[in-house]
């Protein structure tokens, strides 16, 4: 994604003003409105498809900016960042025509973690049964991770059923 010059200065202005600090606590939260654009349209993509993709698209671009924002402000250079990119790339599909997702895939969905402001709740399935354990939930979830928690537990009672 490119951002033109006169616009990437106006992108370091703002970086500028507000400061790392400040930029850094924003790029979580935008990274977090993602997540939950993403969670919206995977959790029911059809009635509003458009609508959906759009505010990926809007999410997307929130993201982009702030990213922008953190690597000049922590002075990380386009260069040494393609650099990375190019290796994750070309790890991927290494691990891809290895196998090594395929082995992972199945461990991956029977174990997941969400962590709320009260402490953490992992989820761990086996085929038939499902256990719950929460750890340090003393508080109540967060709305993000509620919901979060809330749709991994419908997909897993689905998949429980499907399988009995």
């Amino acid at each position: 994604m490119y951002i033109d010059t006169k616009h990437l200065c106006d992108v370091w202005k703002i970086a500028n003003h507000f400061g790392e600090k400040t930029q850094l606590d924003k790029t979580k939260e935008e990274l977090v409105e993602l997540e939950d654009a993403i969670t919206d349209y995977t959790r029911d993509p059809l009635p509003f498809t458009h609508k959906n993709i759009q505010h990926i698209a809007e999410e997307m671009a929130d993201v982009h900016i702030m990213l922008e924002q953190v690597a000049y402000l922590l002075g990380i250079k386009d260069s040494d960042l393609n650099e990375i990119i190019i290796e994750k790339i070309a790890r991927t599909l290494e691990r891809i025509e290895s196998g090594y997702y395929e082995d992972r895939s199945t461990a991956l969905e029977n174990k997941h973690s969400f962590t709320s402001r009260g402490g953490t709740i992992e989820i761990s399935t086996t085929t038939p049964k499902i256990h719950a354990y929460t750890i340090n939930t003393d508080q109540e979830l967060d709305e993000n991770n509620f919901r979060k928690l809330a749709t991994f537990v419908e997909i897993l009672m689905q998949k429980q059923h499907g399988e009995q």
